[in-house]
């Protein structure tokens, strides 16, 4: 058996929400944060988003095209107007109301089961970026 090895990014900038890989269909990461609420939720959340996701692109790949264009190419702030200090530590830190707030608003274009459709993106604008 070979092994293979994902290369996901210099650092957690190769993350969408820490947790979708920019470069990688179908590679996510959950939990990889630090925030100044409970983990628990927010590690809920981001497992709620990843499920819904891939339900959504398994039955109607076209409807979820949105949010891949986000995976590759928004950056979303997620520190919620707290300033962390720029170390290699801290850049996995996040707001927890930002984020928690972001990732609800993503999970309302998703649909909860699969075959129903997903929100079009004009029905729910700036969901890439922040608040």
């Amino acid at each position: 058996m070979s092994a293979r090895v994902a290369v996901i990014g210099a650092g957690p900038s190769g993350l969408w929400l820490n947790a979708f890989a920019r470069a990688h269909d179908g590679l996510f990461v959950l939990g990889l944060l630090e925030t100044d609420g409970a983990a628990y939720p927010v590690a809920s959340k981001q497992a709620e988003l990843i499920a819904r996701y891939l339900a959504a692109k398994d039955h109607d790949p076209a409807g979820v095209a949105w949010l891949d264009a986000a995976r590759r190419d928004a950056r979303p702030d997620l520190h919620g107007g707290v300033r962390y200090m720029r170390t290699a530590r801290h850049a996995i830190y996040v707001q927890f109301d930002e984020y928690v707030h972001v990732l609800e608003r993503l999970l309302k274009r998703l649909p909860r089961r699969a075959g129903a459709a997903a929100v079009s993106p004009a029905a729910s604008t700036g969901a890439t970026a922040g608040r």
